[in-house]
């Protein structure tokens, strides 16, 4: 393309632009509306995916086992409520349970070790080892209940 040809070219299209100047400020506008709208479009997505990531880092679930403690102070009302709630389906069954209930030796409170799931801490961090290894857990933290009631109490 020849210097004179691009030189011809230039002027008539700001020659054409002046003539018709309500159009160029027409196309001019549309085309500002449109970047105005993906630009708005792009920081809306870009805000709503931070928040998830933000969301998603202070998802924190608790887990309490079930312990000696639970066993006292709630599991085993709660346990005998149900208990109580239920009709006695056959003597066989009745018969199993006293059979196996007898075998373990309740403490001076009446509970069982069967009534509860956690004996000792080592239990309760075996546990936690075992959540450890969930591929979504970032992380797992056994407190005692001792500890959990002094941090209560804290609190």
């Amino acid at each position: 393309m020849k210097l004179r040809s691009v030189r011809y070219l230039t002027l008539e299209g700001i020659k054409n632009t002046w003539v018709n100047r309500l159009m160029s400020l027409a196309s001019v506008g549309v085309l500002v509306a449109c970047m105005v709208m993906i630009g708005l479009a792009l920081l809306i997505a870009e805000n709503a995916d931070k928040a998830i990531g933000n969301l998603e880092q202070e998802n924190i679930v608790m887990v309490y086992m079930k312990d000696y403690n639970w066993a006292f102070y709630g599991g085993k009302n709660s346990q005998k409520a149900s208990t109580d709630a239920q009709t006695d389906s056959s003597q066989a069954s009745e018969s199993t349970t006293e059979n196996s209930a007898s075998t373990e030796k309740a403490d001076k409170n009446g509970i069982k070790p069967s009534d509860y799931v956690i004996h000792n801490d080592e239990e309760g961090k075996a546990l936690c080892a075992k959540i450890r290894k969930i591929d979504n857990v970032k992380k797992a933290e056994y407190v005692s209940s001792e500890e959990g009631l002094e941090s209560a109490k804290a609190d």
